[in-house]
């Protein structure tokens, strides 16, 4: 199980790819703006976040599943029959 914090981020827009054995999670931060409100700071970046990992051997990356709860992404990768 792996968790990324992507908080802010447009739950649509968070995409999960593979190829090989490369990792690419995707997701578009927008910033919000409310009426006539000027920001002195910004904690939180807007633009889109990209991360790459290269994920082990023997793992199923066919039958990954994930879940957007609260800013937070919990990918599930299932370790593959043959490696177990």
């Amino acid at each position: 199980v792996m968790h990324v914090d992507l908080p802010g981020a447009d739950p649509g827009s968070v995409d999960v790819d593979v190829e090989d054995r490369t990792l690419t999670i995707r997701a578009q931060r927008t910033a919000r703006t409310e009426g006539e409100v000027e920001w002195l700071a910004r904690e939180r970046l807007s633009g889109t976040y990209v991360r790459q990992l290269t994920v082990g051997r023997g793992l199923a990356l066919d039958r990954i599943e994930a879940t957007y709860t609260d800013g937070v992404l919990t990918l599930s990768i299932p370790v593959a029959e043959e490696a177990k």
